[in-house]
């Protein structure tokens, strides 16, 4: 949540700089922060697993934590924040 209302939306600009929760005005589904939570929910997993060392396994929480909110901007890049809020979108788009 973090990620997706302060450092997209206010520091990178993309979606509307208002957070609305109104559910007509979102979309169902979020596939940044889905895929920002899968990859990191995953590497936590294989960090815990001793996968990366067991430096890595007593800190895979925080792996997780971090990861995620990393992924979260890089994610709405690449979608060019299609997923922020349908309020703002034509018929088209």
């Amino acid at each position: 949540m973090f990620a997706d209302l302060f450092i997209n939306r206010r520091l990178l600009g993309i979606g509307p700089n208002w957070i609305e929760f109104r559910r007509g005005y979102l979309y169902d589904f979020n596939p940044d922060g889905f895929g920002s939570m899968i990859v990191a929910s995953a590497v936590a997993v294989a960090a815990y697993s001793s996968v990366f060392g067991t430096l890595l396994a007593k800190y895979s929480p925080f792996v997780a934590a971090i990861l995620a909110m990393m992924l979260m901007p890089i994610l709405a890049v690449a979608t060019r924040g299609h997923s922020t809020s349908a309020a703002c979108r034509s018929p088209s788009g």
